[in-house]
C-alpha cells in the first residue's frame, strides 16, 4: 500500500519526512490535490479542515470526494464546540481563552469521559 501525505507547510513535511521517511509527502494544497480521480483507497484530515471558511470547505471536500475511491471512508478530526476560535487568539496567548471555548459543558460528558 503507497500512503501519501499532503500540507500546504514544507516546514511540516519536512517534519514528516524525519519521521517516517517510507511515506510520499508532498507539498500541496487539499483545494487542489496532485492525485487521480478515485485513486485513494482512503483518507484522513486531522485538523485541517477547521482552517477553511465556509466557502472553500465546499471545494475542499469535492475534491476529497474526487480522489477517493467510491465508498472509500475519509476520517476527519476536528475540535468539539460552538464557538469559532481563530488562530490569531492562539498567537496572541489567548490559548486559555481559547482552550476555555472548546471545553465541553458538565451535560455533554458521558460518564466514561468521552463527549457524546
Amino acid at each position: 500500500m503507497k500512503v501519501v501525505g499532503v500540507d500546504l507547510s514544507l516546514g511540516m513535511i519536512e517534519t514528516a519526512r524525519g519521521r517516517a521517511p517510507e511515506v510520499d509527502f508532498r507539498v500541496g494544497d487539499m483545494r487542489s490535490l496532485d492525485l487521480g480521480d478515485a485513486s485513494a483507497a482512503g483518507g484522513v484530515a486531522f485538523y485541517s479542515l477547521i482552517h477553511f471558511s465556509p466557502a472553500e470547505l465546499g471545494r475542499a471536500l469535492g475534491e476529497i470526494a474526487r480522489v477517493l475511491q467510491p465508498g472509500a471512508p475519509l476520517l476527519v478530526a476536528v475540535h468539539r464546540g460552538s464557538q469559532t476560535v481563530h488562530l490569531d487568539e492562539l498567537e496572541a496567548g489567548c490559548a486559555h481563552r481559547a482552550a476555555k471555548r472548546l471545553r465541553l459543558e458538565e451535560d455533554e460528558v458521558e460518564p466514561n469521559g468521552d463527549g457524546p
